[in-house]
């Protein structure tokens, strides 16, 4: 038997509460812990940016509380196991999405008591209130909060797809990486750029192991030979020599 020294994380998540009975809801556990949050505080002034700066500054409520967070959510784990995972397989993240998304819309119930209640001949319907929002980011840090925004932004954006011509369902992700003036004043030949190609190996790898046996990998073209030959020996210490391969070096 082994005893680990690591902390046990917790995920960050937002649990939505019934205003009137307190009942929770619904537990929205995002997938990773958020890779940055921002906290920011508005000032609540009387006479606002037009008060005379000569006076004492008096505050008309508590200020303002904005978070805002970066959350991750990738399909690419349970991929790598589509067998386990098959509804990741046919829905990808949408279902993950949608839950998420919800949180800016009223519920379909409420919208059908809506409609009841304007076909009845009600004169003055009242606005659809919303369950109360907890942000939890800590045992000891629960905070309600209003959601004000939410965007999407997808990460994985391959240049092209290439079909095999034997097989229409045998397919192939492709990537080309530039290099731009001299090898040695490049991104790509410094540290961070290494670090980049690295991720960038491991993530494909991943990807192309999750999308099942129709996916022959990933391929990847470059215009300078020197790259060619890093991502090449990057691929074979990864070990992902039949997942990913630099096809040819253009010019």
């Amino acid at each position: 038997m082994s005893l680990s020294n690591s902390p046990k994380l917790l995920k960050t998540g937002l649990e939505l509460i019934d205003p009137q009975s307190a009942k929770v809801l619904r537990i929205i556990s995002l997938q990773y812990n958020p890779d940055s949050l921002s906290r920011s505080l508005q000032v609540q002034t009387a006479g606002g940016e037009s008060a005379n700066r000569s006076e004492p500054m008096r505050f008309k409520g508590p200020a303002v509380e904005t978070i805002k967070l970066e959350a991750e959510i990738d399909a690419a784990d349970q991929l790598e196991f589509p067998e386990q995972h098959r509804a990741t397989v046919e829905h990808g993240i949408q279902p993950q999405l949608a839950v998420l998304e919800a949180l800016a819309h009223p519920s379909s119930a409420q919208l059908r008591r809506l409609d009841a209640q304007a076909s009845s001949g009600t004169l003055e319907v009242a606005p659809m209130e919303a369950p109360l929002l907890l942000f939890v980011w800590s045992k000891t840090r629960v905070v309600p909060v209003r959601l004000t925004e939410f965007s999407i932004t997808g990460v994985f954006k391959p240049d092209d797809i290439r079909f095999s011509r034997k097989s229409h369902e045998k397919f192939m992700f492709m990537d080309h990486k530039e290099v731009i003036g001299k090898w040695k004043d490049s991104y790509y030949a410094s540290e961070d750029g290494l670090q980049t190609l690295k991720k960038m190996i491991e993530r494909d790898a991943r990807i192309a192991r999750g999308m099942g046996p129709n996916c022959q990998g990933f391929g990847y073209t470059t215009n300078d030979e020197n790259l060619a030959e890093l991502i090449d020996s990057l691929i074979r210490s990864a070990g992902n020599k039949s997942l990913q391969r630099v096809t040819r070096v253009t010019r």
